[in-house]
Formats: structure tokens, sequence, C-alpha cells
């Protein structure tokens, strides 16, 4: 179980949006960052692109180094809905102690996604509710 998870989501710069979370662990957590998509999505290690009707979404891992997504079903146990059509786009990090950060940027242009690395602590974001 993680001591504590904070997420915070930034808008940047209105091209594009920053959803990163902060865990701390005492000990050995497989920490999961996840999202869902109805979308067609093209993994490639720490990039990802989704695209449904004509238009394109991209994301970057900007955080940890390493870290690659990949797709998983998306389908719940019933009697849940079924979403045969969706998919789990996620980022796994199994076995981690101590602080971990799991930053992704997603955008409309690939070219707005920032650089790898380049990730502020939550922290320390202007504006950030205490």
């Amino acid at each position: 179980m993680a001591a504590s998870v904070q997420r915070g989501v930034a808008m940047r710069g209105r091209k594009g949006v920053l959803i990163q979370d902060e865990v701390r662990a005492d000990q050995p957590l497989d920490v999961l960052w996840g999202m869902v998509t109805r979308a067609k999505v093209r993994a490639d290690g720490p990039r990802v692109v989704l695209e449904k009707r004509g238009k394109r979404l991209y994301g970057r891992i900007l955080a940890p180094e390493g870290a690659r997504f990949d797709t998983v079903g998306a389908n719940p146990k019933p009697p849940e809905r079924q979403q045969s059509d969706a998919t789990k786009l996620v980022v796994r990090l199994p076995g981690k102690t101590g602080a971990v950060r799991v930053a992704v940027a997603l955008a409309p242009e690939a070219a707005a996604l920032g650089v790898a690395g380049a990730v502020t602590p939550l922290a320390e974001w202007p504006g950030r509710l205490k």
C-alpha cells in the first residue's frame, strides 16, 4: 500500500496536458498508471499515438526514464457494461519503493509534448492547492 499518492493535471500553454502522479511507498509496490480509450492505440516505448476519426493525440512519458507504454483489454468483469472496443493504455512500474513519479504529456501535435526528464515536482507547481 502506498504511503501517499498525489496527482496533478496541468494545461501546457493550451497545446496539451500534463498528467503527473507522485507515489511514496515504504515497501515494494507495483505502480500502475492508466487511461481507457476507444481510439486506435499505437504504443512505441515511451511514445504513443491515439487515433480516432482521422484525429490524432500524441503522448509521451516524461518520467520516469525507461518507462514504456503498453496496452491491455479494458473490458470490466460482468455484470458491468462490456466495452469490447476500448483499450487501456498503461505504464507499469513493478516493485517500486521510495518516491516514484509518473509524468505523461498528451497533445494534438507531437512537437508540443516536451522533453523527457523535464518534470517539476508537484510541490513546486504554481497555484497548487495545499
